[in-house]
């Protein structure tokens, strides 16, 4: 069998270290939110027009990243057991390595940089912060240490409340999970469709009487949930359509907690009939989502949430074995909490800004993943990346109902 030659060439690959020592042997434990998500990966990356170091091999890069990375030993560090079974990250161990940086330059010109990471130490948000403290120490600006001690949210201590949606929702994920599940063999696509301020503001006008206060965020995950439904097949079978949100907790944080460092994550379920999901029009599902969103923001969902997480443990405190976050059902994410300004924050050069971010997540296979994140174009426009069953994804790029809202899309990396 002939092999197929690579598109890439590599020029070098390099190890950063913190510039200051981490105290040897020191540990990081990491928390039942972080244990969650130990069946993914994650991965950040940012594209630039122009290449902003000039060479990748000259020190100036890994001498800035090398000073940021001294503000962050959980990701030199390395992966290892505790006493306990857990895991926790080690200064200066052998183990496994949690983070990787990789920078491409394209032949046409730009630059993508980015990061990947296992999702067990850091959320895609976390992977930003560094990123763009990188981006402030290399051109001289004052970085700020992230926070590492995530504010007390449920201490497992007590027998948590089963009885809120986002317990019952995670015990009941918990609970179909199956242990040692082979790896799906469905192949999977992914696409980005990039929608402009004039055509969001011109559907949240046209859903106005549904829902005066829907954000973005609200509308196009009703687009998205309906139309990949529409294409799935909806049964008449299924009493119960559901999706699967995940939002971060920063948000509900103290302000100087909002730049913690770690997996701040909450997933919860909205569920519609099938027979509402048939019948009623954009703007119904709109609302519901924006109702669902708005009674998330109490802080009992939260708390018992995350002491459900907290009281899994085992004899000896080990955590229970983890099961899928993201799916296997439909599951779409919000990044709204970032915005432009901390997504499209991170100049490597005074005027170099990304004109393209990107966040994944990895082993999401299932009904699929949605993300809805903010646009360099700032505004309310918005991009949006989904992933689904290649057959599936086709039929999404020829949707009648997401062309309506004329997206550019780009598929594999090429416009569509």
């Amino acid at each position: 069998m002939s092999q197929i030659q690579s598109r890439v060439t590599p020029i070098t690959k390099l190890t950063a270290v913190s510039s200051d020592p981490s105290m040897s042997g020191r540990v990081y434990s990491l928390t039942a939110a972080d244990h969650a998500m130990e069946l993914h990966s994650a991965a950040v990356v940012m594209y630039y027009n122009e290449n902003p170091f000039g060479s990748f091999i000259l020190d100036p890069m890994r001498e800035s990243l090398s000073r940021v990375l001294s503000l962050y030993p959980t990701v030199t560090g390395r992966l290892t057991r505790s006493e306990n079974g857990n895991w926790a990250v080690k200064a200066n161990d052998a183990g496994v390595r949690v983070t990787m940086t990789k920078i491409n330059e394209f032949e046409g010109g730009g630059v993508a940089i980015g990061v990947s990471f296992t999702h067990l130490t850091a959320d895609p948000t976390s992977a930003t912060f560094l990123l763009k403290a990188w981006a402030d120490a290399h051109r001289g600006k004052p970085v700020s240490p992230p926070i590492f001690t995530r504010p007390s949210i449920g201490d497992g201590e007590q027998i948590p409340n089963t009885a809120t949606k986002s317990t019952s929702f995670y015990a009941n994920k918990s609970k179909t999970w199956p242990q040692n599940q082979p790896a799906s063999t469905t192949k999977m696509a992914s696409a980005t469709f990039k929608f402009s301020n004039s055509t969001i503001n011109q559907w949240l006008s046209k859903t106005e009487h549904h829902c005066p206060n829907a954000t973005p965020f609200d509308l196009l995950a009703a687009l998205f949930w309906k139309q990949v439904l529409q294409i799935k097949g909806l049964s008449q079978n299924e009493l119960n359509h559901s999706l699967s949100i995940c939002t971060d907790l920063r948000t509900s944080f103290q302000s100087s907690q909002r730049f913690y460092f770690g997996n701040a994550l909450l997933f919860s379920e909205l569920s519609v009939s099938s027979k509402d999901m048939e019948q009623w029009d954009l703007g119904e599902i709109v609302g519901l989502i924006h109702s669902h969103l708005e009674k998330l923001d109490g802080e009992d969902e939260i708390r018992t949430a995350m002491e459900w997480l907290e009281s899994r443990k085992e004899k000896g405190g080990k955590y229970a074995a983890p099961f899928k976050m993201y799916g296997p059902e439909l599951t779409c994410v919000s990044m709204e909490h970032m915005g432009v300004k901390l997504s499209y924050a991170t100049k490597f050069a005074r005027d170099s800004k990304a004109v393209h971010v990107s966040y994944n997540v990895g082993n999401c296979e299932g009904d699929g993943l949605i993300v809805v994140m903010a646009s360099n174009e700032e505004g309310v426009a918005r991009n949006v990346m989904v992933m689904l069953p290649e057959r599936e994804m086709a039929e999404l790029c020829k949707d009648e109902a997401v062309l309506r809202f004329n997206p550019t899309v780009i598929l594999g990396g090429r416009l569509v």
